[in-house]
């Protein structure tokens, strides 16, 4: 098994490629082991691409509680939730 660095090196390559389905299990795996505001952006970002919006979301208010302040997260959190609610044919959608 890789050290984290490499894993984390790895998935944020794949993310740029646009390997979301690669980048996505060691996104994962690290946000799991790490609680990283990095990693749990990444993780976000792929969720996000792969239009599951059911995991995006709460992950999506978890990380902005953890890290309210990260522009990467509050970023990916803004485009998570209008993404998700166009998807889901809600036009009422409210994030409370």
């Amino acid at each position: 098994m890789p050290d984290i660095n490499e894993q984390k090196r790895e998935a944020n390559s794949l993310r740029k490629l646009g390997q979301i389905e690669e980048a996505l299990p060691l996104y994962r795996e690290l946000w799991e082991n790490t609680g990283d505001e990095f990693d749990g952006a990444g993780l976000l970002h792929c969720l996000r691409k792969m239009k599951l919006f059911d995991e995006a979301i709460p992950l999506a208010d978890d990380l902005l509680n953890k890290y309210p302040d990260f522009e990467w997260i509050r970023n990916e959190s803004i485009w998570a939730y209008i993404q998700g609610a166009l998807n889901s044919g809600r036009q009422n959608y409210r994030v409370d």
